[in-house]
């Protein structure tokens, strides 16, 4: 499958202090992602980018409702621990209820006990619809009729303004990075896994593209390594 667009940040934070029991089923309220700046790849240019979720341009189903994961284990029904509901914005917040599967039970003791605190948001991007703020530039952004003020303090990379995204899922993950999400507050950089028929031939491709992306983290200290989809090839 093409899944070219996609993108996932470690940002939701779970409240066990809102868990409760309801019907037989088990909800915590969650913050899935906020609008804070957060590091992520530009896969159009390989470097390193901050990125900023603008709330006015989230697209929610009509249901309210996306898919609970564990992991961004996207391909089979078994890595489904249940769904989050109500998904809403609460002011610079995505916030939404996650109903357990009465069958995470492991999940759901981790997240009671207070070791499971943390989730990552699954969504899609365009790149038609992100505006680019150069270091240390502020710009306004016109978005659903609302003019916005963003401004980029960063002395060297660029933040990408999502003016409209659309969230897909939402996954269960040992550890985060966004401090402002979580079960009620963390955005990781993930490359996307490559699938293929062959699984020497995946597990070397995805060998090769996190070499890439290591190699771009160390170098957003200082200069951009500059990484093109012609370098990644395999003997």
């Amino acid at each position: 499958k093409d899944f070219k667009g996609w993108e996932s940040r470690v940002g939701l934070r779970m409240l066990p202090e809102t868990m409760k029991e309801e019907a037989g089923e088990t909800i915590v309220t969650a913050v899935i992602t906020s609008e804070k700046a957060c590091e992520v790849v530009d896969w159009e240019r390989w470097e390193m980018v901050n990125e900023v979720l603008l709330m006015d341009g989230c697209v929610m189903p009509e249901t309210k409702q996306i898919p609970l994961l564990d992991s961004h284990q996207r391909f089979q029904i078994s890595n489904i621990k249940g769904s989050v509901r109500n998904l809403r914005i609460e002011g610079a917040e995505l916030v939404g209820d996650v109903h357990f599967d009465t069958e995470a039970k492991n999940e759901i003791r981790l997240v009671r006990d207070g070791h499971l605190t943390d989730l990552s948001a699954g969504y899609r991007i365009s790149s038609e619809e992100t505006v680019e703020i150069p270091a240390q530039k502020e710009i306004q952004i016109s978005i659903n009729g609302k003019m916005r003020s963003i401004k980029n303090e960063d002395m060297k990379k660029r933040v990408l303004a999502r003016t409209k995204w659309w969230i897909k899922e939402g996954s269960l993950v040992a550890i985060g990075a966004d401090d402002t999400a979580k079960f009620r507050s963390e955005l990781q950089t993930k490359p996307p896994t490559i699938r293929a028929d062959d699984p020497e031939f995946e597990k070397k491709i995805n060998e090769i593209v996190e070499q890439k992306i290591n190699s771009i983290k160390i170098n957003s200290k200082g200069e951009n390594n500059m990484v093109t989809t012609d370098e990644l090839t395999v003997d």
